[in-house]
């Protein structure tokens, strides 16, 4: 959030700005006064006009009802997982846009994509492929956002759908998204934008039982020694998945075993995905 609001401040100080330097061209036979000290004027004092503006225009926001809800959406989601609640104001706010309601894209994507993540832990890809199919693919590519939180919600997005779109066995999406995937984020080698275009590929490999490759992308999320590597709980998924695929049972057990304990200390979302991902993939809880 931090970076958003920081994003935000710098385009309504040059915006501020620009504005003001206009009237000052406008009014500058009538004051009088010299360009180069009526620029360091407005500078100074297009700084906390600027942060007043953008205060104004947040509580604004922040008083609107679905901002309202995307922050009770948000706190249920990553406190407790998906529960009666939050699943209810999702589909709350989702069902008012398939009525024909605006919402705001920011929020929307949060409301659809987490969403269609549940539907695809329960394998319930349709539903999963209904939701995404909510967002206007202009809004999900547009270069605002994608500046604004540097593309992750757009890798997110795609992530999402991959997973999606390989339960529904659709090949041709599958390699629509796996090569846009790459023509956006090659370049990106941090993390976590490097892992989740490989878990993108996972997902493609294992869509085309290619084992090997898919294997050899869960050892390397298990290699990960970066920050959000070692905090990443996926990366035991796809190694037990793959494992499993491949007839190896017991490895495939080991892997959530240690799932289970890196999780054990977490929050009750992160506790919920490990249990759906037991489901998911056949194994009982006992092991």
């Amino acid at each position: 959030m931090r970076n958003v609001f920081v994003f935000t401040y710098g385009i309504l100080y040059a915006l501020v700005v620009i504005v003001c330097m206009a009237v000052y061209w406008l009014l500058k036979p009538v004051i009088g006064v010299e360009f180069g000290t009526a620029l360091i004027a407005v500078l100074v004092l297009a700084l906390p006009l600027t942060y007043l503006l953008l205060r104004f225009g947040l509580f604004r926001e922040r008083n609107k009802p679905e901002s309202n809800l995307h922050e009770e959406f948000r706190k249920e989601l990553f406190t407790n997982g998906y529960t009666e609640k939050s699943l209810g104001i999702a589909d709350q706010v989702i069902n008012e846009v398939k009525a024909g309601k605006k919402v705001n894209y920011v929020y929307l994507k949060d409301f659809v994509v987490f969403t269609a993540d549940y539907r695809n832990q329960i394998k319930d890809y349709q539903k999963a492929l209904e939701l995404l199919d909510l967002l206007d693919p202009k809004d999900v590519r547009s270069r605002s956002i994608r500046v604004i939180d540097r593309g992750m919600s757009m890798l997110l997005y795609l992530n999402v759908r991959m997973d999606t779109v390989c339960g529904l066995l659709d090949d041709e999406e599958a390699r629509s998204i796996y090569k846009e995937a790459h023509e956006l984020f090659d370049s990106v080698n941090t993390d976590p934008f490097a892992s989740m275009l490989d878990v993108i590929d996972y997902e493609y490999h294992i869509l085309h039982k290619e084992y090997d490759k898919a294997l050899a992308i869960s050892d390397r999320l298990m290699a990960n020694t970066s920050e959000f590597g070692r905090e990443y709980v996926g990366k035991y998924y796809y190694s037990a998945e793959v494992r499993k695929l491949l007839g190896r049972d017991a490895e495939a057990e080991e892997y959530m075993r240690m799932a289970g304990e890196f999780v054990k200390d977490k929050s009750l979302a992160i506790q919920q995905t490990y249990h759906l991902t037991r489901t998911r993939l056949g194994m009982d809880e006992e092991g």
